[in-house]
């Protein structure tokens, strides 16, 4: 089996930023996406230099702070009494979640354009090595899509091009809603289970979004101890055993697809 570990959300706040780095270093995450629109993002791009190897994508975030471009520009993504994006839970009480498509092509298009140029300028000059997709995807076929068409511009491929193509079991890492239900809930079992039933696999993909939290990260989102959850999961003794004892090969997406 190769396995394609993956953490989402890098440079959300600076507790996801830390955690998710430590996790690179001393755990199994080998593909993380950055969130280029959030102040943590330089942080995490100065972290990131002691880990050569890993691969460092982009998730295009369109539900959390402000954007990268003009705001004129994209007024369907925007609150515009703060300026930040519409959160997603604004977005899902709205009567047309589900039913409308909320993001026009073409807004969403231009953002994920500014969102790639941001992590260029972040970088000196490094493309992002993969595009990813951040809490709207299965809502927006306009978000996938353009998505899909800005990587093609760019030569990064879409997460979801890589799965089709290479035929990628994903495991499922549940969302809890309460706090409750994220401080009771095992990532690392969970994750461990699923694994121990696909073995005969040749691509399986471990999910997840890596974290501390501080109070940036509970001002901006439901996902929250959870993080923590997927921290230990990243990091535990019995998934590197386990990956040891069955000699599985972790892999990166820029070693295995390329467009």
């Amino acid at each position: 089996m190769k396995l394609i570990v993956q953490s989402d959300d890098y440079g959300f706040t600076p507790a996801v930023t830390y955690a998710t780095h430590e996790a690179i270093r001393d755990g199994i995450i080998r593909n993380t996406g950055l969130f280029a629109n959030m102040p943590a993002a330089s942080l995490a791009v100065q972290l990131i230099q002691d880990c050569p190897d890993v691969c460092l994508g982009i998730d295009i975030n369109l539900v959390s702070g402000f954007p990268c471009a003009d705001q004129s520009q994209i007024p369907a993504l925007i609150d515009h009494e703060s300026g930040e994006f519409i959160r997603s839970t604004v977005r899902k009480a709205d009567s047309r979640w589900m039913k409308e498509d909320l993001y026009p092509y073409n807004e969403v298009k231009i953002e994920t354009q500014a969102q790639i140029e941001r992590f260029i300028s972040l970088t000196h000059g490094r493309k992002p090595a993969y595009i990813h997709g951040h809490s709207i995807g299965e809502s927006s076929a306009n978000y996938r899509q353009a998505l899909h068409d800005v990587g093609l511009q760019y030569g990064i491929p879409f997460t979801r091009d890589i799965w089709a193509a290479l035929g990628v079991v994903r495991t499922r890492n549940q969302l809890k809603k309460t706090m409750l239900e994220q401080l009771e809930y095992s990532s690392e079992e969970d994750i461990l289970a699923q694994l121990e039933h696909l073995t005969d696999q040749t691509y399986v993909r471990i999910g997840g979004h890596c974290g501390y939290v501080d109070a940036q990260l509970f001002a901006y989102s439901t996902c929250t101890l959870s993080r923590i959850q997927d921290y230990q999961m990243y990091t535990s003794p019995k998934i590197k055993k386990f990956i040891n004892d069955h000699q599985i090969e972790l892999v990166r997406y820029n070693e295995i697809y390329s467009l």
